[in-house]
């Protein structure tokens, strides 16, 4: 049995579900995978995913009403504090002050243990990737996973099965029709514009990189490489692009109407991608079925000097956020 905490969005839910799918795979498919959605509601129910949603105070119960042996909630405890990085955290606020600095020490720390409790079935990974051992007894044990899970060397063995699994239940719409054959008789391009949320003043300054710049720089060079390249626009916020974003070619846009699993699909329909620093838009192009893509994305995640594991084995070109020029993908290692 696998017991996750799963938080965040759609594009979140899935980096976290894909960790507990792979996990379900290496014990033999022993047990059910068991969620617990913890924040802004659950979003893996539209697609043909198999779990079981259990209730959203589960992993706050009390020690004695916890399902699993005593002992086995006891390390769970230590380890989350520990993979937490307390230690790491108050040294690097100490010496080095409160930076995105602070995120490397974490990830240090992670990356050092995080194989010594997943020996005993717990396998926690909040920043990036830890190389985790997995033991054949790992298969007896009642497992627990916490973390974002964000990179695709976690689960690159079963895309196969992702693909199938992240595949809407819904058949798609009707009013969409003219849109997917136009997606699917061009060498059509999705390009993922995420404002909304990224615009405030919690996230602006952390995740607001990808300028309307960025968009205009990255079709040219898509253009270079794919001559007869069509855009599709995809964007939380489509008649502010239509209006504000002078794009250099003739573009098509999705409507902003569709619901997110019909978006998705949409977008994974596509040949090309030129992503945002979007998990959203991670997912369209490695759900895409086309084996020669071509994905433009920023080289950076995130605002700061922290390099996220979201890169390690991505084929991209990679975009300077500030030139927008292309430079060496040096991230996918």
């Amino acid at each position: 049995m696998i017991t996750m905490q799963v938080n965040g969005r759609l594009g979140n839910q899935m980096f976290q579900y894909a960790f507990a799918r792979m996990l379900w795979e290496r014990i033999g498919r022993r047990g059910k995978i068991r969620l617990e959605f913890i924040s802004y509601g659950e979003f893996l129910n539209v697609f043909n995913t198999d779990y079981e949603k259990i209730p959203s105070d589960y992993c706050k119960a009390p020690l004695w009403r916890w399902r699993f042996h005593l002992s086995k909630r006891v390390l769970f405890a230590v380890a989350l504090e520990l993979a937490a990085a307390r230690v790491w955290r108050f040294f690097a606020k100490l010496f080095r002050g409160r930076t995105e600095d602070n995120l490397f020490y974490e990830h240090k720390w992670e990356r050092s243990f995080g194989w010594v409790w997943s020996l005993f079935g717990v396998c926690i990974a909040r920043y990036g990737h830890v190389g985790f051992r997995y033991p054949r007894y790992m298969r007896f044990l009642p497992l627990r996973a916490y973390g974002c899970f964000e990179c695709s060397r976690y689960f690159n063995v079963i895309k196969p099965i992702l693909q199938e699994e992240f595949t809407p239940r819904e058949a798609p719409r009707t009013e969409n029709a003219e849109l997917y054959r136009k997606i699917s008789e061009s060498e059509s391009v999705c390009v993922t514009i995420r404002r909304g949320d990224y615009l405030n003043d919690t996230f602006r300054n952390a995740f607001y990189l990808c300028t309307p710049e960025y968009f205009i720089d990255a079709m040219k060079i898509m253009k270079v490489r794919v001559p007869n390249a069509k855009f599709f626009i995809f964007s939380d916020e489509p008649q502010w692009c239509r209006e504000n974003i002078p794009f250099p070619f003739e573009c098509e846009y999705e409507s902003g109407n569709d619901p997110v699993w019909e978006k998705l699909r949409l977008m994974y329909s596509c040949k090309h991608f030129i992503i945002s620093n979007s998990t959203f838009s991670w997912w369209a192009q490695y759900l895409s079925r086309n084996e020669d893509k071509v994905v433009i994305a920023p080289n950076r995640w995130r605002n700061g000097s922290y390099t996220w594991d979201i890169y390690k084995d991505q084929d991209w070109l990679l975009c300077d956020i500030k030139t927008h020029e292309l430079v060496p993908n040096t991230l996918k290692e």
